[in-house]
Parts: structure tokens; sequence; C-alpha cells
């Protein structure tokens, strides 16, 4: 945690000081800011991805449905992180349109969870 941090105060003095001369150099560095945290943590996060496999492995959950779990998690982030980056540009309508366009791909993607867990549901209903 403690590189991520220094990471961003780093990203965060060049952003400011280049904010000032050069704003799309500015833009620039933010971007390779939220990539290189992006990365490590991702790095870390192996392990934990592993863990739940194991974990939905032991509880008889179909590997499918938490992999479409994490694609929904990824999609969240990075919609996110897009639309932040476009609010500080001063693009608060293209930001409003990729947080809706995140939020309709998630939706989407839930579809067949939803109707995993209504047949699960109804299983142990009948049980």
């Amino acid at each position: 945690m403690l590189k991520l941090c220094l990471i961003s105060l780093i990203g965060l003095f060049f952003i400011i000081f280049f904010k000032g001369l050069k704003p799309e150099i500015s833009l620039l560095v933010k971007l390779a800011t939220v990539l290189l945290l992006a990365y490590f943590l991702l790095e870390g996060a192996e392990n934990a991805i592993t863990a739940l496999f194991a974990l939905s492995d032991t509880m008889g959950v179909d590997a499918v449905l938490l992999e479409t779990l994490l694609k929904a998690l990824g999609i969240c982030i990075l919609s996110q992180i897009t639309a932040n980056i476009c609010k500080d540009c001063g693009e608060t309508a293209l930001s409003t349109g990729v947080e809706m366009a995140g939020r309709m791909a998630v939706l989407i993607m839930a579809l067949p969870i939803a109707s995993e867990l209504i047949r699960m549901c109804l299983g142990w209903i009948k049980a």
C-alpha cells in the first residue's frame, strides 16, 4: 500500500507541476500514473483471484459466474477511472456517458448471473 501511495503522490506532484506549464502533459502524466497504479494493483490481485477460484471450486459454484463477476468489477473500475479523467478535463457530458455505458455493460453481464441465482434458489426450494 505504501508503494501505491508514493506513486500517487509523485504523480500528483508532476500533475500539479505540469498543469501550469503544459496542461496536455499534465493529462498524460495523470494517465501514466493511473496505469502504473493499475499495474501494481493487478500484480497483487493474482493471489486473491486464485484464492477466489479455489473457494468457488470448494463451494461448487460455477467458475463462469466468478469470471463474469470479475469482468464486471473490471468494467466498473475502468469506467469510473475514465469518467473521473473526463471530469478532470471538464468533459462532464462525456463523463456521464462513460458512466452510463459502464452501468449498461455490467447490467448486460449480470443477466446470466441473475438467471443462475434464480435457478439455484428454485433448486433449494424444491429440495
